[in-house]
């Protein structure tokens, strides 16, 4: 199981057992949290498996992760203009849309936990059906269903 640790003031590690498998990077006190809070899932089957993945990509691309944390998590979805709950409905929608299985996914969970219903995932994956091809919309029912039957 992939677990993150801190090794030292804002500096996190992930690590499988006993093994480094990756530096999360350098995050300020002030993402930490909404890091912690996106990346939270990191001890579940697929979090273990997003986690594994973002340390070999962000190893390999920190800049990137560094955005990421800092700007997309620590800054733009904590704007005030939109909720969090409103935040995660357009990003579903657009990840449907442009048929981005794997973020999607991560993105489902996150609309559960921001309020977004069941019942409106599946309303918003509906409507699109007509507005992004069916083909997408089918693929992100699929995707969906995976998330609902976590739960």
């Amino acid at each position: 199981m992939l677990q993150v640790h801190t090794t030292g003031p804002h500096l996190m590690m992930v690590s499988k057992g006993s093994h480094r498998v990756g530096n999360a990077g350098r995050i300020s006190p002030k993402v930490r949290d909404v890091h912690d809070e996106y990346h939270g899932a990191a001890n579940s089957c697929e979090g273990e498996c997003m986690a594994e993945a973002r340390s070999t990509i962000y190893d390999h691309f920190p800049q990137l992760g560094r955005l990421r944390d800092e700007v997309l998590f620590g800054d733009v979805w904590e704007q005030p203009e939109l909720s969090k709950r409103d935040r995660s409905l357009i990003t579903v929608a657009t990840l449907t849309a442009l048929y981005r299985t794997d973020e999607l996914r991560g993105h489902i969970r996150r609309a559960l936990q921001n309020g977004v219903t069941k019942d409106e995932i599946r309303g918003l994956i509906t409507h699109l059906a007509f507005y992004a091809g069916w083909p997408t919309a089918v693929n992100a029912a699929r995707v969906a269903l995976e998330v609902f039957e976590e739960r």
